[in-house]
């Protein structure tokens, strides 16, 4: 027969020692949003599995490969990492030294022919703006002889009418 105590409801998990081990228990399942707002997730469905506490966190190598999260990154983003130093090898910082040289002495090269290439387009242009400005002076000369033609003939016509009119 069983006993009274067999026969109790299964006893309620304890308490949780802290605050802290309490909210990381309610937002332990939450998706990004609520875990920011440090609310339980209600819309998430119950379906999907949560993450264990006990997992270990990812390295950054791992969460590269993942790739983009969609989510913005925090203000408190890490640096990136740096490369890793250069070689001691005297070979190989001679072959460095003598694609960087062959680099620079190519971009020597390109600069000097932007810079022809540059004062060539500062003089065309200079010969435009210079070229306009006489056509604008020529067309301006030309409105002022047609307007003081045109405004002559009425001018004598009124002055003839007046001294016809004595």
């Amino acid at each position: 027969m069983a006993t009274k105590k067999n026969l109790r409801a299964p006893s309620a998990p304890p308490a949780p020692a802290s605050r802290a081990e309490a909210h990381t228990k309610k937002t332990a399942g939450a998706c990004a949003a609520c875990r920011k707002s440090k609310k339980r997730c209600r819309h998430r469905s119950s379906s999907s599995p949560a993450p264990s506490s006990s997992a270990v966190p990812a390295g950054p190598a791992s969460v590269a490969a993942a790739g983009p999260s969609g989510e913005r990154p925090s203000k408190r983003a890490r640096p990136l990492e740096r490369s890793a130093p250069t070689s001691t090898d005297p070979v190989v910082e001679a072959a460095t030294l003598s694609v960087n040289v062959v680099f620079a002495k190519e971009l020597a090269k390109s600069l000097a022919e932007f810079e022809a290439s540059f004062e060539a387009s500062m003089a065309a242009h200079k010969a435009v703006m210079e070229a306009g400005r006489a056509v604008r002076e020529t067309v301006e000369s030309w409105k002022g002889t047609w307007s003081a033609a045109s405004v002559l003939p009425v001018v004598e016509e009124a002055t003839e009418e007046r001294d016809g009119d004595d």
